[in-house]
């Protein structure tokens, strides 16, 4: 029953609030708003629909739109009827059992700018990498016909994927726009954009057009020759038709001779130019061609061909010393300039010009036929080559012979001689400079000049002794190390010494006569008896 007071009415306390409310699409009049539903049960924590409100003013005023749905499971409404590129604040409110909002802020948004209208033609130039469209601007005025600046975009796959190239102007009066970064020869497909206020662009199709082929890309010499030289680049990213490789002694200023070669494969990234003068300043040009035959060239490399070889003479070497080596060849003539070089190279490697170290020695004189090569290792076998030198002090080497350089003379060390014995004598030296494959020979004699026979011992070591010697004779010792070649060093003298007397004999009887106060020792010479 009610009571007498009562009016029969009731209420209902308000829905929870939605959570994740946003815009989620935006169009030309209208805006989508998603947010995460409230869960069907319990009553408690449900409600009994949505409203969407938008308000340009952010509810300060002005029209309030919006759009209302009674399932509780929805999760999104759509705004319609809103003016184009202008600024909207949403909110979702969740209705009670009365009908009543719990508004939760959804954020702002603008919607899109109207559309551009394409122009005939659209594209005003292309390049190789780069493409100017135009459009017909939207009005400076009101907000709602116009944009708040633009953005063109090309593509290759049509938007499909790939990369979206672009350029964007916030001007509203700008009707061209390039795009840059493109690659040669290749089609693309284009739209511009009037961007709203949150520079979000609503497109209109342009068509497509392709850009030129481009310059063949990082060109290189990578040969240079006698009479020839190659160069070799990388294909431009559209790619080419072909290529067409020139060369010019006068930098193509319209005199001299310009010789060329060129190719129909797009997919070669290299040719060579033959015909060319020895010892000659070239320019060279590498150009790529588009479907028209036309070519568009790189910039100009320049480089000298090579100068004759020098020619080997019957020997290679005039002298070799512990650090150093002189070679002779024949010199190529004084002139003509083709005929000629510019100097001359002499290398030197223990390796065989495989690695390590390279020595060298050089000069611009063109007549040279000889050069020594220092601060080389001692006993050291080294590997020779001369190079005639170009414009470029490029060489064009020939090979010449490998040889040995001197070792040094070891120094007597103290004491020299260390063992004596009755019949051998065993001696030792210093060397600090002399590689460890150094061979190392002893010399004994009897004579201070060692004239006669000598009695030699050969060691990789700084330690040597000699048997077979006679006893109680003096001995004169010296010592020398041998190069790689067999050419001895100096000798260094390790002095002099005796060798030990023989053990005497014992005779029977060994003492005899024996007196009262005195008695006689009896022995003989050393006797030498075989095994």
């Amino acid at each position: 029953n009610w009571s007498p007071i009562s009016n029969g009415a009731t209420v209902a306390t308000l829905a929870d609030l939605v959570t994740g409310a946003q815009p989620a699409e935006i169009f030309l009049s209208s805006v989508t708003v998603s947010w995460n539903a409230l869960p069907p049960t319990p009553s408690s924590a449900t409600c009994s629909g949505y409203l969407l409100e938008a308000s340009s003013t952010d509810f300060t005023g002005g029209t309030v739109y919006s759009s209302s749905t009674l399932s509780p499971l929805a999760s999104s409404l759509t705004m319609p009827d809103l003016d184009a590129n202008t600024t909207y604040y949403f909110r979702v409110g969740s209705l009670n059992l009365n009908g009543a909002p719990n508004y939760a802020q959804a954020g702002a948004v603008s919607t899109l700018a109207n559309k551009v209208s394409p122009l005939a033609p659209a594209f005003l130039e292309a390049f190789s990498a780069a493409v100017t469209a135009r459009w017909a601007a939207l009005p400076a005025a009101p907000p709602a016909l116009t944009g708040e600046g633009y953005v063109l975009e090309a593509s290759s796959t049509d938007f499909t994927g790939g990369v979206v190239y672009s350029s964007a102007t916030d001007s509203q009066l700008v009707s061209t726009l390039t795009v840059a970064g493109l690659s040669a020869d290749t089609t693309y497909y284009f739209r511009a954009g009037s961007l709203n206020w949150g520079a979000v662009p609503n497109y209109t199709a342009l068509g497509s057009t392709a850009t030129l082929a481009n310059q063949p890309q990082n060109a290189v010499i990578t040969g240079v020759f006698l009479s020839s030289a190659a160069l070799a680049w990388t294909a431009p990213a559209g790619g080419a038709q072909g290529y067409e490789l020139r060369a010019s002694s006068t930098n193509f200023n319209g005199t001299g001779s310009v010789l060329s070669s060129a190719t129909a494969d797009g997919e070669l990234s290299g040719l060579t130019v033959s015909g060319l003068a020895a010892n000659t300043t070239w320019f060279f040009k590498a150009g790529s061609l588009n479907h028209n035959g036309s070519v568009n060239f790189a910039a100009a490399l320049s480089t000298s061909t090579l100068a004759d070889a020098p020619q080997k003479l019957a020997y290679d070497f005039t002298g070799a010393f512990v650090s150093s080596v002189t070679a002779r060849w024949q010199a190529l003539p004084a002139g003509p300039q083709y005929a000629a070089s510019e100097g001359y190279v002499l290398e030197a490697s223990s390796t065989g010009f495989s690695g390590g170290i390279i020595y060298s020695s050089a000069t611009n004189f063109v007549q040279a036929s000889t050069l020594t090569v220092s601060d080389l290792d001692s006993n050291t076998t080294y590997y020779f080559r001369v190079g005639s030198l170009d414009w470029n002090s490029k060489a064009n080497y020939t090979v010449l012979s490998a040889t040995s350089t001197l070792a040094v003379a070891p120094e007597a060390d103290e004491p020299s001689l260390t063992m004596v014995g009755v019949s051998s004598i065993a001696a030792q030296w210093q060397d600090y400079v002399n590689p460890a494959w150094t061979l190392y020979r002893l010399d004994l004699s009897t004579a201070p000049d060692f004239t006669g026979a000598l009695l030699s011992s050969a060691t990789f070591n700084l330690v040597a002794a000699r048997a077979s010697l006679a006893p109680n004779t003096t001995y004169y010792a010296r010592v020398t190390a041998q190069n790689n070649n067999g050419v001895l060093s100096e000798f260094a003298s390790l002095g002099s010494t005796i060798t030990l007397a023989a053990q005497p004999e014992l005779v029977a009887p060994a003492f005899s006569p024996v007196n009262i106060s005195s008695l006689t020792v009896n022995f003989g010479p050393e006797v030498h008896r075989k095994a």
